[in-house]
């Protein structure tokens, strides 16, 4: 039930994708291929800790680097590309809205200063390769499931995902 509740949640949110949302205040324009920005900010909101070491205009500007990646990491747009690019497209209809959705619940919680988030590139890194070795089978779906499952758990209740993915 859990599960359902937060994936069902980022996916609402997801429609708002295709829309740009004005940077006001606090950072510059909303790049219109991610997910809605207010979900975001509602996610910096809640977490008092992490709001009181780092404004919100860095956690937005970190969110954009999981998305978009650096010189030493792909970011998640282009790895969830390169993972559904070789999908049957009737399994894909099925696989982009579920990696969408766990990479909108990863990029909420390591964009968080270091001090105070629970995932941090490592995991991310374990977490991407084993969605990797799932991927071209119908193992995929299972691990998004699965990760899905474990991240809804760990954002409603607090517990970490395993060590050593």
């Amino acid at each position: 039930m859990v599960f359902r509740i937060a994936c069902l949640g980022a996916l609402m949110l997801l429609g708002g994708c295709g829309a740009a949302t004005p940077g006001g205040s606090e950072g510059p324009p909303w790049p219109g291929d991610l997910p809605a920005r207010p979900y975001y900010e509602a996610a910096w909101r809640a977490d008092e800790a992490n709001a009181a070491r780092q404004p919100l205009s860095d956690y937005l500007r970190f969110v954009c680097d999981f998305y978009n990646g650096s010189l030493l990491a792909p970011g998640w747009r282009l790895a969830q590309a390169s993972l559904l690019r070789d999908a049957d497209p009737r399994e894909r209809v099925i696989l982009e809205p579920k990696a969408a959705c766990l990479g909108q619940i990863l990029s909420a919680e390591w964009a968080k200063d270091n001090a105070v988030r629970r995932v941090d590139s490592q995991r991310i890194v374990a977490i991407a390769r084993e969605i990797r070795r799932a991927a071209g089978g119908s193992a995929l779906q299972e691990t998004l499931d699965r990760l899905l499952h474990e991240a809804a758990l760990w954002v409603a209740g607090g517990i970490a995902l395993e060590d050593g993915r």
